[in-house]
């Protein structure tokens, strides 16, 4: 006859209350996995968006990055001109918002053919500053414009560089002493970053809203 050894009563299974803290257990990761995969699914259904939409949301703020962080802050006046010298220009009545920056490289510019001995090869040039502006209609979206009218007399001629459509409500904020407001500072302080809000009319209500903020170069105040 085989001998076994003697098993004492931990040895022999789980005891009935770790059967049911390990249920309870599999039971709430079952439960957190499930509302996990919920959401997912109810998110995707409630925006309707696709690859292309983010894409385009991604390509007007990385725009608005590069012009903001270019912003200059220009004299009142030169040689006794009065120049168009508003940091930020903020119109709530028209949803628009104005500014100057530097062009360069990165940020378009216009193009020329210049003469070579094999062919014309066009050439990028950059003026020094430019215009810029940022403005939602309801009608035509959101766009991001540019013009080289910097203190020309007639009216400014605005040149589109991208445009967003389809975009049902916008809201730009100022972050002034480390708090957001709607309107940008009166110059007494300075503006440190500006933010922008929207959404697109194929989004669910519950749904965040998009949101770019971007850093504003340090300001004299």
């Amino acid at each position: 006859m085989a001998l076994y050894p003697h098993r004492n009563a931990r040895q022999r299974g789980l005891t009935l209350i770790e059967l049911l803290l390990a249920l309870a257990l599999t039971a709430l990761l079952g439960v957190m996995l499930a509302a996990q995969i919920d959401l997912w699914v109810g998110l995707k259904t409630g925006t309707k968006l696709t690859d292309s939409r983010d894409a385009q949301v991604l390509e007007l703020c990385s725009a608005l990055d590069n012009r903001f962080a270019a912003l200059v802050e220009r004299p009142l006046h030169t040689q006794g001109l009065a120049l168009y010298n508003e940091r930020l220009e903020w119109l709530p009545d028209q949803q628009r918002l104005e500014w100057v920056a530097l062009n360069g490289p990165a940020l378009g510019g216009l193009f020329a053919e210049t003469d070579d001995q094999l062919a014309s090869v066009p050439v990028r040039q950059y003026s020094a500053l430019q215009r810029q502006a940022l403005s939602w209609q309801q009608e035509g979206g959101l766009a991001l414009e540019v013009s080289a009218d910097l203190d020309s007399p007639r009216a400014t001629r605005w040149q589109p560089l991208i445009e967003l459509t389809g975009v049902d409500q916008v809201q730009v904020e100022f972050r002034v002493e480390e708090r957001w407001q709607s309107f940008p500072s009166d110059g007494r302080v300075a503006t440190e970053a500006v933010r922008v809000l929207l959404m697109l009319d194929e989004q669910a209500p519950q749904v965040a809203p998009y949101r770019c903020t971007f850093t504003l170069p340090a300001q004299e105040v």
